[in-house]
């Protein structure tokens, strides 16, 4: 018997070709999806590479920033001009005269050179200025 034959018009197909057209069908359609599917995934991971270099960007400028942050020079600077702090080799102790009383008022003491940092931090006060011992 052939595959199709016509009675009246109408064209018969044998059970074996319309299940093996649905399979293939079936078979197509779930190729098209594992594309669909893949073309996704592959937009994910662009966007993940994309995040992680931006990140890595990021990171490297941070690390930069850090070290310029921690770096000798800059503590020393910020703690000279913001602070008003100054090497050690410029101190000089003042001994304050023990017959001060406690109601006097309080005035910065003129101790050394560097009498300008110590005035504007706040370090040397006492009574007269150009009080020295």
């Amino acid at each position: 018997m052939a595959v199709s034959s016509r009675i009246g018009g109408n064209v018969r197909v044998a059970p074996f070709c319309a299940i093996a057209c649905v399979i293939l069908g079936i078979f197509f359609l779930g190729l098209g999806g594992l594309r669909l599917y893949s073309l996704s995934l592959e937009n994910h991971l662009s966007q993940l590479s994309q995040r992680t270099e931006k990140a890595s960007e990021e990171l490297a400028y941070l690390q930069m920033q850090l070290a310029s942050l921690v770096s000798p020079q800059k503590i020393y600077g910020t703690a000279r001009s913001t602070l008003g702090m100054v090497p050690p080799s410029y101190l000089v102790f003042v001994r304050i005269p023990s017959g001060l009383s406690s109601g006097s008022e309080r005035q910065p003491l003129v101790a050394f050179e560097g009498e300008r940092h110590a005035q504007k931090s706040g370090f040397l006060w006492g009574t007269p200025a150009n009080a020295r011992e």
